[in-house]
């Protein structure tokens, strides 16, 4: 089946997902990324103590200062903007037509208004970012400058918990 605007007459849906409409299911996402982002976060560090040992030497000496809260701003903004718009390329490449871009008060999409697009595909488009950024994150960290390095692993961690939507999506594709 490839992409379409119109379904079979008998087409049924099994079931939507629309956080504008299921609150619980937003508050859910929302508990969730706190708990993905603790996972995650333990994870990247643990992965930069392999490969970028020499930042934590003096793990004990790390204040909060020396933790620049600008470059976690601009890590997270980064982030939104990169996840955002792989997530957008892959629904161009799909359809060939201009994603839409939104920001809503607890999260960012991307999306192909009024096109109904194969399972397969649709799982493509939504593990394309988290998939790609980290592959990309994890092969640039031993190559970043250290004093970044701290900032990297935030944006790896922001993007990995803030796919959490896009994982439901897969788990309901998948069942």
């Amino acid at each position: 089946m490839n992409p379409t605007k119109t379904l079979p007459t008998d087409y049924k849906p099994l079931y939507t997902l629309d956080l504008t409409k299921n609150i619980g299911v937003a508050i859910f996402l929302n508990i969730a990324v706190v708990i993905m982002f603790v996972g995650f976060g333990r994870w990247f560090v643990l992965l930069s103590m392999r490969l970028r040992p020499e930042l934590w030497l003096d793990w004990g000496q790390i204040t909060v200062s020396d933790i620049d809260l600008l470059s976690l701003g601009i890590a997270f903004v980064l982030m939104v903007v990169l996840h955002e718009g792989i997530h957008g390329l892959s629904f161009w490449l799909v359809t060939r037509e201009r994603p839409k871009f939104g920001v809503r008060l607890l999260y960012a999409f991307a999306s192909a208004p009024d096109w109904y697009i194969p399972r397969n595909q649709f799982i493509a488009v939504g593990l394309a970012p988290l998939v790609l950024l980290s592959i990309l994150g994890v092969a640039l960290m031993p190559l970043f400058p250290l004093n970044w390095t701290p900032g990297l692993i935030f944006f790896l961690t922001f993007n990995a918990a803030g796919s959490v939507g896009d994982l439901l999506t897969v788990f309901i594709l998948f069942y």
